[in-house]
């Protein structure tokens, strides 16, 4: 199993914004992973992690709020599904995406 997409866009104002996280996830032969779990962490005034299940297509669409950092970096620390092991050497994007707040 591993990270097929990871992108984020941002929104609000530059003391109040938010991220936005688009994830997907596959595995080994290129089929979307149903419902697994995929752990994000990020850095800032506002440090901190969260697991989000992804949907049916293995697919997380996500906000992260109170942002209030010029930029933020955001991980993806590990994915969980019975029955697979997470590969990050099989990522098809980089587990780490900066993202420049607004203004």
């Amino acid at each position: 199993m591993y990270l097929h997409k990871f992108s984020g866009s941002e929104s609000g104002k530059p003391d109040n914004w938010k991220a936005r996280l688009k994830i997907e996830v596959r595995d080994g032969q290129g089929d979307r992973v149903r419902n697994p779990i995929v752990v994000v962490s990020w850095d800032g005034a506002t440090a901190g992690s969260d697991s989000f299940r992804a949907n049916k297509d293995g697919k997380v669409d996500v906000r992260i709020e109170g942002l209030s950092d010029p930029s933020v970096t955001f991980t993806v620390v590990d994915i969980f599904k019975d029955g697979y092991r997470y590969q990050p050497g099989l990522n098809n994007a980089s587990p780490t995406i900066v993202i420049d707040g607004p203004g």
